[in-house]
């Protein structure tokens, strides 16, 4: 499928391009766009629409599986594109160069979305290797290798436990899952950007930081500035200016950022708890402009209330995301704020002491090390790397989970 996708794409930007005539350029372009988003739809959805139009429509059962990467190169497809009608992009004639912009290795399985723009380019004239910088880049693998098999492993066995089970647990457990869950998914998911990013940049390649310490956020919106932002950018560029922006007032605003947030949510996968998260996370930017714009909310609550108040809205949000079913999230919910008497031996049951004060440890030296690098100490005094690193490659041999965990967003 990423042969026959690169292919096509390849031909279509140098068709798109070719054409003079803006008319006829645009009807191979919807034709193009139509093709690629059908085809993620089939290998992506037809089963979640053939389950929820029974009713009325009837399907036949199918087996698929979706191809590898699907998700995230379909969307650099799309905007190679779209940016070649629009005129931001020279279409590329060599198909090596080409291939490798959406097959790229250290993308293709969980992005992050690279533009042509910036990608092309690098591939095209290749950085001679540097010694130096690959030292640079050991240490963000490294980093990124801690966060996924010391942290995010780590607390994926007691989430896991819960999420399993979760009618059998209930108030302080349950809660407890919530807020470790928030920490794995970024432990997981930023690891393996970070992983990416240090291979890409050893063999001469930049490409872009996906996360800048998002639960340092004063609020939702700029959670998604700083959150798989390949992502956000990408919605923002090619859904959100397309159908207006910001522009023709409150109401057609507010309505452009749910259809953004609905499309998010639909990309993350085929349940209606991905949807019902979208929309979440859509109706808390609405309401964030609202308050806004009624009462100054953002200059009126200190910065550390409003990131307490915006880690609270997102954790509550990644309940459904990571649950099975609504029914399921709201449940577990319900279930967070029953008083059982023995929730302390609960949690025991789970993981015991000495291990929950190691997860807290770790959580506290991961926010610690986002904190030193959020304000650049790492660059004004460089031992504090050094020394990182050492903790780091420690805690991987000594506390590192051997596992056969996958990453998260590879099922996405």
């Amino acid at each position: 499928m990423i042969i026959i996708t690169s292919l096509i794409v390849y031909l279509m930007g140098i068709l798109i391009e070719t054409l003079k005539n803006k008319k006829v350029s645009s009807i191979f372009l919807f034709m193009f766009l139509s093709g690629l988003i059908l085809s993620l739809i089939y290998f992506k959805y037809y089963n979640f629409i053939r389950l929820n139009t029974k009713a009325f429509l009837t399907l036949p059962e199918k087996s698929i599986i979706a191809p590898i990467g699907i998700s995230f190169y379909t969307l650099q497809a799309i905007s190679y594109l779209v940016d070649i009608y629009k005129g931001r992009l020279r279409a590329e004639k060599n198909p090596i160069i080409f291939f490798n912009y959406i097959c790229f290795f250290g993308t293709i399985l969980s992005g992050p979305i690279e533009r042509a723009e910036k990608f092309i380019p690098q591939v095209r004239n290749l950085k001679p290797f540097s010694l130096e910088g690959s030292f640079e880049a050991l240490g963000i693998i490294l980093w990124g290798l801690f966060k996924k098999v010391v942290i995010a492993d780590r607390l994926g066995r007691y989430v896991d436990v819960i999420y399993g089970n979760p009618y059998g647990y209930s108030s302080l457990p349950v809660f407890l899952a919530f807020l470790l869950y928030a920490l794995q998914l970024y432990a997981d998911f930023s690891g393996y950007s970070s992983m990416a990013l240090g291979f890409s940049k050893i063999l001469g390649i930049d490409i872009i930081n996906n996360f800048n310490f998002p639960y340092f956020s004063k609020s939702v919106r700029e959670f998604w500035k700083r959150w798989h932002i390949s992502l956000s950018s990408f919605f923002r560029d090619y859904v959100y200016i397309p159908l207006g922006g910001n522009r023709g007032g409150e109401l057609k605003k507010y309505r452009n950022n749910l259809i953004v947030f609905l499309l998010s949510g639909i990309w993350h996968g085929a349940n209606w708890t991905f949807i019902f998260w979208g929309v979440l996370h859509g109706l808390y930017i609405i309401t964030e402009n609202i308050l806004d714009k009624a009462f100054n909310y953002s200059k009126k609550i200190s910065s550390l209330i409003r990131i307490i108040i915006t880690y609270i809205l997102v954790n509550f949000a990644w309940v459904f995301f990571r649950a099975d079913s609504i029914r399921q999230g709201l449940h577990l919910i319900k279930a967070s704020t029953w008083r059982e008497p023995n929730t302390i031996t609960s949690i025991l049951s789970i993981i015991n002491i000495n291990q929950f004060i190691l997860v807290l440890v770790l959580i506290f030296l991961m926010f610690l090390y986002e904190y030193l690098l959020f304000k650049e100490y790492d660059v004004k005094i460089p031992a504090i790397r050094v020394f990182a690193y050492i903790i780091m490659l420690t805690g991987i041999v000594l506390l590192g989970e051997a596992s056969q965990s996958q990453f998260i967003y590879f099922k996405f």
